[in-house]
């Protein structure tokens, strides 16, 4: 804006395209559920909140900086 004032814009996007990631496949022969994906990753990796990893729903940020 001028020589002592700064402003940022940022924007930041996970999952765009709304691709699910599945998470493990029942793999037992037996299992009525054989090849069958229960569930989506970010729900099994655990931790962090799931918005954010690998497999999670899609989400989109903005952020504003002034720096003085």
């Amino acid at each position: 804006m001028t020589e002592r004032l700064h402003l940022q814009l940022r924007a930041e996007a996970f999952n765009v395209f709304n691709h699910p990631n599945f998470g493990a496949v029942y793999n037992q022969i037996s299992d009525p559920r054989f090849g069958l994906a229960s569930s989506t990753l970010n729900g099994q990796l655990g931790g962090l909140n799931p918005l954010y990893q690998v497999g999670g729903p899609r989400s989109m940020q903005l952020a504003l900086k002034l720096r003085f």
